[in-house]
């Protein structure tokens, strides 16, 4: 399976830790955004419940368009749809590969 990698630094403190966010590519099933963020959606962890993750990446700046930061994402899934089992370089978006990542549960 491939993975998209994001990185965020998170600050406690005075120490700074970089973490590592790795999407599965195949369990995305949407990607959307606005100038500031970009939201991935992924197919339900527990089918019993139907709840969906969802990321949504920021700390890019203001995009031109909306359309550039999801652009940027399906890039990089064509990218790595090429070559099984690899995870790929940080997400860069803007120019910044230090970004911000929340995530929450679509539910039904």
């Amino acid at each position: 399976m491939n993975y998209i990698k994001i990185k965020e630094s998170q600050t406690i403190g005075t120490a700074t830790k970089d973490i590592d966010f790795l999407i599965p590519v195949g369990q995305i099933v949407r990607v959307s955004g606005t100038t500031t963020s970009v939201k991935i959606a992924t197919a339900p962890n527990d089918t019993s419940t139907g709840f969906s993750p969802v990321y949504q990446i920021g700390g890019f700046g203001t995009l031109s368009s909306a359309s550039e930061g999801f652009q940027t994402v399906y890039k990089l899934i064509d990218e790595l749809s090429k070559t099984p089992n690899k995870v790929s370089d940080y997400l860069k978006i803007n120019g910044d590969s230090d970004l911000t990542v929340s995530f929450s549960f679509d539910t039904p």
